[in-house]
């Protein structure tokens, strides 16, 4: 089973300006080490390592692994410790965070390759690797479709695809204005990637397609994404700059805390895992 790897405390840094999505463009923004915490804390939650679990048997059948979006590398460091005999290779858009996941790899002694680029013109042959997993990756991106379609592309014929992604209709709270907790719905550019994976799957070709959900919930959040969840301040300044009130961001948010702070808080929301296979008899184009 892919357990989290061991952590390092993730490496501090910032870069100049606050722009868009949290995770969209990381180098672009003001993030700093509170993000790459979140990051390490959501890949504990356990409704994602139930999903790992689920999809690893299906990914480590063969000799390379290829891991999109792969971010601090925590899931492709303990498959290439656990699986010492499989090439791993993990690609993100992130140097900030490519950076963080190659000085964890060297410190953990994890034999991984990482690449930069993108994951909708990845920078590899056609039939390159036995498998692909993709994980909390699509909903950042405005053409899903098209990271899903270069993933079949680049896994070579009877090679699996394993995609992990939440669908943030599904995100509800115990807040009682639901028209508020509608506005506030977050920045992720397709939040409803989890519910799709089995669309995308389909329209990339693949075939043997199989899907599990899972239900992430809690009764408390921080505020500061040490949880996984969204950092308050920079969720506020991102509302602002997508036109909605600071008076509706605040009375949400404050919310939020009163809930938690007297233990009446649950929020929840689904995730999903789609496992699907290359077709035999048609090369990728």
């Amino acid at each position: 089973m892919t357990r989290p790897a061991e952590q390092p405390q993730p490496t501090s840094g910032t870069v100049d300006s606050v722009e868009t999505a949290f995770f969209a463009d990381v180098d672009q923004a003001n993030r700093n080490h509170r993000l790459l915490a979140a990051m390490d804390a959501t890949a504990r939650w356990p409704a994602v390592q139930e999903l790992r679990a689920w999809t690893e048997p299906a990914i480590t059948r063969g000799d390379s692994v290829l891991d999109i979006g792969c971010g601090l590398a925590d899931a492709a460091i303990a498959i290439a410790k656990d699986h010492p005999h499989i090439a791993v290779t993990g690609i993100d858009s992130s140097v900030e965070m490519l950076d963080t996941a190659r000085q964890r790899a060297r410190e953990l002694g994890a034999d991984i390759t990482l690449h930069h680029g993108d994951a909708t013109r990845l920078p590899f042959d056609t039939g390159t690797f036995r498998a692909v997993r993709c994980e909390r990756v699509l909903q950042w991106l405005d053409q899903p479709k098209s990271a899903v379609q270069e993933m079949a592309r680049v896994t070579a014929p009877g090679g699996t695809i394993a995609l992990l992604d939440t669908d943030w209709r599904t995100f509800a709270t115990t807040v009682a204005d639901r028209d508020l907790e509608q506005r506030m719905a977050g920045p992720w550019p397709t939040p409803h990637a989890g519910g799709f994976l089995r669309h995308y799957a389909r329209q990339a070709g693949l075939e043997n397609i199989e899907c599990k959900p899972a239900i992430h919930y809690s009764h408390h959040i921080t505020g500061d994404a040490s949880d996984g969840m969204f950092p308050f301040d920079q969720y506020l300044e991102l509302q602002i700059e997508r036109g909605r009130t600071r008076d509706d961001a605040e009375s949400y948010l404050d919310e939020l805390r009163r809930q938690s702070n007297d233990g009446s808080l649950t929020l929840a929301v689904t995730m999903w895992a789609a496992i699907g296979t290359v077709p035999i008899q048609t090369s990728n184009r």
